[in-house]
């Protein structure tokens, strides 16, 4: 992130950045001024054709001024990339922290949460964000349905072959809790049907 805050303040980018700008712009006032000689000889000329014109005219114009911030955004945005999972992990986090403090179920799922970061780039989740999952489920902090195995599934078939084990295995991990917890809760429905057969013969 320092070096992308470096490259907007050095001042050879400052300065082509600027002489780029005042070339565009007179480009632009000069083919101005030959339109308006042209358009006072030739009056006949439609309004909209002049218009559709001066929009391509000014459209050209930003290109020439931003085209040199071009190399900086997308030097930034790899930068955001790369600090994305630290970001979504941290937002994990402290919505994990919040249904804790408040007792509050979480309303908006993982996956939606997941696709809400996806928009903006996220491709792979941190192994200790899974973890923090793992945690959370075991001392009941956040509900079973809050994160789905199917899209875990999904998630962890969408990887690339190069992932780290560390990740797969805390996917596998996660996957085995909630099948677990599925297990417990299934065999506490049968118990309390049977109790229930029981007690009313």
């Amino acid at each position: 992130m320092a070096e992308v805050q470096n490259s907007f303040y050095n001042e050879d980018f400052l300065e082509n950045f600027s002489n780029g700008v005042i070339t565009a712009y007179k480009n632009f006032e000069e083919c101005e001024k030959i339109n308006e000689i042209e358009i006072t000889e030739v009056s006949a000329a439609p309004a909209i054709e002049e218009k559709e014109s001066f929009i391509i005219k000014v459209a050209n114009l930003f290109y020439k001024i931003l085209n040199p911030l071009f190399d900086v955004l997308k030097e930034f945005y790899n930068s955001f990339k790369e600090i994305l999972p630290l970001i979504f992990d941290k937002f994990i986090e402290g919505l994990l922290v919040y249904s804790k403090k408040t007792k509050k179920q979480l309303s908006i799922s993982f996956e939606q949460i997941f696709k809400i970061f996806q928009f903006f780039g996220l491709e792979e989740i941190y192994p200790e964000t899974f973890d923090k999952i793992n945690a959370a489920l075991q001392w009941k902090i956040c509900q079973v349905n809050w994160i789905d195995r199917d899209f875990l599934h999904s998630y962890k078939n969408s990887l690339l072959s190069n992932t780290s084990i560390e990740i797969i295995n805390a996917i596998n991990d996660l996957i085995d809790l909630l099948n677990m917890i599925e297990k417990e809760k299934e065999n506490d429905r049968q118990f309390e049907e049977e109790i229930l057969m029981i007690l009313e013969s």
